[in-house]
């Protein structure tokens, strides 16, 4: 039995991926090598948020913040979901957590399990491993949520039922080819028929 929904944030609940590629053009005198390492350092805590936001100009927190926009059939899947929702994301707190205020969805979540606080990102095995501990369910009994399919493959591997977001807007890292996942959609809305069907 399906006990709750784990589901990525960005490219899924909100609709942009990174935006780190147009953040660093905003930003005279940093390259994108050099950001996506801090990047890649901050979301598993080895730097702080506030040492990786050091790297960006406000002009340019300021833009990506008015990207913000929730990914089509969000609400729609939020307001009549019969599960807890928890989101769980590869990122930097501060950013997630400004972003979830923005588009003013946090009542909806039961939890929020954010990389950098774990100390793991996805697609260890850990960091999965880790969040089911933390809301004591097993593989079995929870389905996951992304847009990328590197991050679907451990699940999978776990136990877990896995949803894939064909988020064409999103940049799908050249990996979202061979896995078969148990569910597709763009629009969030389908989300609740296609797991009220793989609960059968």
């Amino acid at each position: 039995m399906i006990k709750a929904i784990l589901i990525d944030f960005s490219g899924v609940i909100c609709q942009h991926g990174s935006l780190l590629e147009p953040i660093v053009e905003l930003c005279p005198g940093l390259d994108y090598k050099k950001a996506k390492e801090q990047y890649n350092l901050a979301k598993v805590g080895e730097i702080s948020n506030l040492e990786y936001a050091s790297f960006f100009t406000k002009e340019s927190m300021d833009w990506s913040r008015k990207q913000v926009t929730l990914h089509e059939g969000t609400m729609n899947f939020l307001k009549t979901k019969k599960l807890p929702v928890y989101i769980v994301s590869n990122h930097i707190s501060n950013i997630v957590q400004k972003e979830i205020d923005i588009l003013g969805v946090r009542e909806y979540f039961a939890e929020i399990f954010i990389s950098d606080k774990l100390k793991l990102a996805k697609p260890n095995k850990e960091f999965y491993k880790e969040v089911l501990k933390r809301i004591n369910l097993k593989a079995s009994e929870v389905v996951f949520v992304d847009d990328q399919k590197r991050n679907l493959l451990p699940a999978k591997e776990m136990g877990m039922k896995v949803i894939w977001v064909n988020n064409t807007k999103v940049d799908p890292f050249g990996d979202n080819g061979s896995l078969e996942v148990d569910g597709e959609t763009y629009d969030l809305s389908k989300l609740n028929e296609i797991i009220k069907e793989l609960d059968k």
